[in-house]
C-alpha cells in the first residue's frame, strides 16, 4: 500500500471515521510500515565501490558497520585514514555524498611500534526509489582498508 494524503483541516472541523481510517486507521497510509522487513545483505553487499540500487517505489533505510583500523606508521606514530563514503542519488554511479565514516588519525610520535587505533562505525542512511547507493573506501598512509562487518536493508 501506498503513501495517501491526510486531508487539511482546520480548528473546530470535525475529522469523520473514514478521514481518520484513510489516512491513519487500519486500511489507511501508515499501515504500510507494518509490512516493513529487515534483511541482513552482508554476503551480497560490498564496501567497494559497486553500485546497488533501491528498485523498489519506497525509500529503502540502509546501515553499514564496519571496522576500521590504522596501525602504526612505522615513526612512532599513528597517521592515516579508513572510512568509508556513501554516495546516493538518480545518477549511475551516484555522485552526491550522503556519508561519511570510519577514520582519520594525526598522531605524531604518540604511539609505539606495537599500537594501533580500531574503530567500529556505522552509517545510515536513506535511498530514495529508483536510486543508486555506493559505498567506497577511503584509505590513506598507514590506514587498512575497511572491513566490512554486517550490512542491514529495510524496506516494505
Amino acid at each position: 500500500m501506498g503513501w495517501t494524503a491526510g486531508v487539511d483541516v482546520t480548528t473546530g472541523d470535525l475529522i469523520t471515521a473514514a478521514q481518520w481510517n484513510n489516512f491513519l486507521g487500519a486500511s489507511g497510509s501508515l499501515e504500510y510500515l507494518q509490512s516493513w522487513t529487515q534483511n541482513d545483505v552482508t554476503a551480497s553487499r560490498a564496501i567497494n565501490g559497486t553500485v546497488y540500487r533501491n528498485t523498489d517505489d519506497k525509500i529503502k533505510i540502509v546501515s553499514i558497520n564496519i571496522r576500521s583500523n590504522i596501525d602504526d606508521d612505522g615513526a612512532g606514530g599513528i597517521v592515516g585514514q579508513s572510512d568509508i563514503q556513501i554516495h546516493s542519488d538518480a545518477a549511475t554511479p551516484p555522485t552526491t555524498l550522503v556519508a561519511q565514516v570510519g577514520a582519520v588519525y594525526n598522531l605524531i610520535a604518540a604511539a609505539g611500534a606495537s599500537d594501533y587505533l580500531d574503530n567500529k562505525v556505522q552509517a545510515v542512511f536513506i535511498v530514495l526509489p529508483s536510486n543508486y547507493y555506493k559505498a567506497t573506501p577511503v584509505i590513506s598512509g598507514a590506514g587498512a582498508n575497511p572491513t566490512l562487518l554486517d550490512w542491514f536493508e529495510w524496506g516494505a
